[in-house]
């Protein structure tokens, strides 16, 4: 099947924030050690942090989203069915 390239670009926003809601959460409830080198929380946050750009920060392709939906009024398939699933 040829790549939906709107698609894709919804389901990078979307895992972003996901790792960043996620990170922050847990960086929350394990307080200051989640800071140290040595915890392992750390690392995963810092990987997260860089996979994040790649292709792009979460943020700017919501935004970008948001610009397609509003200009075009094309909703991504993703963003269908999360609304769908909060009703």
């Amino acid at each position: 099947a040829p790549a939906d390239l709107g698609l894709a670009t919804a389901v990078k926003a979307v895992a972003g924030r996901v790792m960043l809601s996620t990170a922050q959460t847990a960086i929350q409830v394990t307080g200051a050690i989640s800071f140290t080198w040595e915890y392992s929380l750390n690392r995963r946050h810092h990987r997260g942090l860089a996979l994040d750009q790649l292709a792009g920060p979460s943020a700017d392709l919501v935004a970008e989203v948001g610009r397609q939906v509003r200009t075009s009024g094309d909703v991504p398939t993703l963003f269908e069915l999360a609304y769908l699933e909060s009703r």
